[in-house]
């Protein structure tokens, strides 16, 4: 029995040795990948027997191989970083703009200057003395978004209210400017000259000014947004014909009430839209009927008038015109003769649209304009290309014949128009041939 005893022992030291054993070399926790198992990890664990005869692997010189880390794979993928279109934009960045708040107009004579911002608190501020304003990218704001919380009010009827001269980027918004006296005045509200890039927005102007917007000197651009422009003696707009004005767009405008049209001269480099506008009578009466003006989506007043055709207010029928002499008197004293119509050559003039320098094909602007000399000289204009000479022969029938310096020529044809309301009215047109098209030009500005 005491052997039996003994040899129970001798087996459960087995059995537990031979556990401890599996449990030294068994599987590790599924922590493992079984792919991490590398094909080199073959070398044989240091297994030293103990006193007992029983071999406990020693898995000490089995290092990790560097590719047993964790792989690549495993780590947080980089799309589960915070994406960089979930970061803060960029745009939303940067600092609003830093205004100067001023509260008198000494104060804001004093902070004008190029690259200033500057917010005038609401209030009504009289003045004896045009606000001038002059330099590159300044903008000058009312406090509020209203524009009736800020106003500035000439007294004197007969000074400009503002005035902005060699200006590029000057930006005015959310104020009211206008006269004091509501009867008579000799000044306008907004006189700009040599500007370049001037936006006027959410203004509200108002006469007795003699216009809202006057115009002068070599202007370049001029946009004016969601503005009132009304009760003016002579009108909303006055450009001037020789001023290079570029594009003088307006767009959620209101122009009424004033007791004229105000005027847009015809120009070579000069354009102006009108988009989302309303019109008052006056109004209407002027910038409904001509033709070198572009009115999209406008209200106009039903025409209490109608204008009176003549020398300067071209009317295209050539379906009444006559062949005349060409006249190269008359030719001469022209200062301009500027495009009017655009056509293929041959194609049926009755279809032609009476919307002067728009070409009625793409309905771009035409940027056309001819001048004649005595000495047999002339010159094409266009505003985007330098003047091209040409030379010309009278042909002795009406015509004209040209050569022009790009080697293009063609010819030149007079004609007459004759107004059976007034037969007394004549204007006098040119076709010209230019390649593949003709271009129909009347006498704008003359010397009668």
């Amino acid at each position: 029995m005491g052997s039996r005893r003994v040899k129970f022992l001798a087996a459960a030291m087995t059995l537990v040795l031979l556990l401890g054993i599996f449990a030294a070399c068994g599987p590790a926790a599924d922590n493992t990948p079984a792919n991490n198992t590398p094909a080199n990890n073959t070398a044989p664990a240091n297994n030293t027997p103990d006193q007992g005869g029983n071999t406990v692997p020693d898995n000490s010189s089995n290092t990790v191989p560097a590719n047993n880390t964790t792989p690549a794979n495993n780590t947080t993928p980089a799309d589960n970083t915070t994406p960089a279109d979930n970061t803060t934009p960029a745009e939303n960045t940067t600092p609003p703009e830093e205004y100067t708040l001023v509260s008198s107009i000494e104060e804001l004579l004093a902070a004008l200057k190029p690259g200033a911002r500057i917010k005038l608190k609401s209030g009504t501020y009289k003045t004896s003395e045009p606000l001038k304003i002059s330099g590159k990218d300044i903008v000058l704001t009312g406090e509020t978004d209203n524009f009736a919380d800020t106003q500035i009010i000439a007294e004197p009827s007969d000074i400009d209210v503002v005035v902005l001269s060699g200006g590029t980027g000057i930006t005015l918004k959310n104020m009211t400017f206008g006269h004091a006296e509501t009867a008579t005045c000799s000044g306008d509200v907004i006189k700009i000259s040599s500007c370049s890039g001037t936006e006027l927005e959410n203004l509200d102007l108002f006469g007795c000014g003699v216009c809202a917007i006057r115009m002068e000197g070599d202007n370049n651009g001029l946009s004016v947004k969601n503005s009132i422009l009304r009760d003016c003696s002579s009108g909303p707009l006055f450009v001037t014909e020789s001023v290079a004005a570029g594009r003088v767009e307006l767009t959620d405008c209101e122009l009424t009430g004033s007791s004229g049209s105000g005027w847009f001269g015809l120009s070579l480099y000069s354009e102006l839209y009108f988009k989302n506008c309303t019109f008052g009578q006056a109004e209407s009466d002027y910038y409904y009927f001509i033709d070198h003006v572009i009115a999209e989506d406008c209200d106009f007043e039903d025409p209490s008038m109608y204008p009176e055709y003549g020398p300067w207010s071209p009317v295209f029928r050539p379906d009444a015109f006559q062949k005349a002499a060409f006249d190269i008197e008359k030719a001469t004293k022209a200062l301009i003769w500027m495009a009017y119509v655009k056509l293929p050559v041959g194609a049926d003039t009755s279809t032609a649209e009476w919307h002067q320098y728009r070409d009625p094909a793409t309905g771009e602007a035409l940027r056309m304009a001819i001048s004649f000399s005595k000495d047999n000289t002339g010159a094409f204009y266009n505003k985007a290309e330098a003047p091209v000479t040409f030379t010309w022969t009278d042909n002795g029938d009406g015509t004209l014949s040209y050569k022009a310096a790009d080697g293009s020529s063609g010819t030149i044809t007079a004609f007459e128009l004759k107004f059976e309301e007034d037969p007394q009215i004549t204007q006098t047109w040119i076709s010209v041939t230019v390649k593949d098209y003709v271009v129909w030009i009347p006498i704008i500005l003359s010397e009668y």
